[in-house]
């Protein structure tokens, strides 16, 4: 939600760089909680990923890249990138422990609780129809139950 509701103040551009810093948090939020320094090569992984995500989103952005155009969309995608960070390290962490179905489970169910708790937030707006529900059958099973299931078994 916090990348959805960032789209509406941010480019799309910085949209797609900021959370893509999600791979780049991952070994660092975990190197903090866990108390240990990264391994060599996840800080080359880190590094590697930093200049792959800034060649591929920084010429789509409008104008010069810089923190002091960070604005509330912006902020609000970084609140994700580290939202998608800390999913990945707990699923990291329940995924060899419990069995993936559950998981998975679990996960579809959270989804499911916090888009409905924002639903006051913004109140959807859709034209009831074939393609509409089509969309949401597509996106409710590959988007969400396939996605999450396979990220957990995998």
């Amino acid at each position: 939600m916090l990348q959805t509701f960032g789209l509406k103040y941010t480019s799309a551009g910085n949209s797609g760089f900021l959370t893509g810093l999600n791979v780049v948090l991952v070994p660092l939020i975990g190197a903090a909680v866990f108390r240990r320094w990264p391994q060599t090569r996840e800080v080359l992984g880190v590094a590697v990923a930093t200049v792959g995500l800034a060649t591929l989103t920084i010429p789509s952005i409008d104008g010069a890249f810089s923190v002091s155009r960070f604005n509330r969309g912006d902020l609000l995608t970084i609140g994700c990138a580290v939202a998608f960070a800390g999913h990945l390290l707990v699923l990291g962490y329940y995924s060899q422990r419990e069995r993936f179905e559950a998981v998975a489970t679990g996960q579809i169910v959270c989804a499911a609780l916090l888009c409905t708790f924002s639903l006051p937030l913004e109140a959807p707006r859709a034209v009831w129809g074939f393609p509409v529900l089509t969309a949401l059958l597509v996106t409710a099973i590959f988007g969400t139950a396939v996605a999450f299931a396979t990220q957990t078994w995998a």
